[in-house]
């Protein structure tokens, strides 16, 4: 992302429903620049800002977050991620199995009665033409 934003002499931004004064940005670059890991970064800023659950436990995912979104808007600069996100999965290719087949038409008790007695279509097929809202 390049180097963070200059900080101002008197600002507080808010992230999370916590204002993070100038200070704890300073003190959060220090410590994303000593650290490897966002996970060790968000564990150790959680620790020294002393942000904690209700029960006392330290809040390391509000803070990743947090600190995803300072990094987003260009205040600190974070590690890469050790785990980059999966690429998109790939569309199946169309074949000619995938074509439409025939149209089924007809009313609904109509069909159901011959696929019963199995003249008209098979229950595989019944069910697919069911799932796919061509006979409602």
């Amino acid at each position: 992302m390049g180097t963070p934003q200059p900080l101002p002499r008197m600002m507080s931004v808010r992230y999370r429903g916590r204002d993070f004064t100038l200070e704890d940005l300073i003190a959060i670059r220090a410590i994303s620049a000593a650290q490897p890991h966002r996970a060790a970064i968000a564990w150790a800023v959680s620790q020294h800002l002393g942000w904690s659950k209700p029960y006392g436990g330290l809040t390391a995912a509000s803070c990743a977050l947090a600190l995803w979104r300072m990094h987003a808007d260009g205040w600190i600069d974070l590690a890469p991620p050790v785990h980059p996100a999966p690429p998109e999965p790939k569309a199946p290719p169309f074949t000619a199995a995938s074509d439409p087949q025939l149209r089924i038409e007809g009313l609904r008790g109509d069909l159901s009665n011959s696929v019963r007695s199995g003249n008209l279509l098979s229950r595989a097929c019944w069910g697919r033409a069911t799932c796919e809202g061509r006979i409602l």
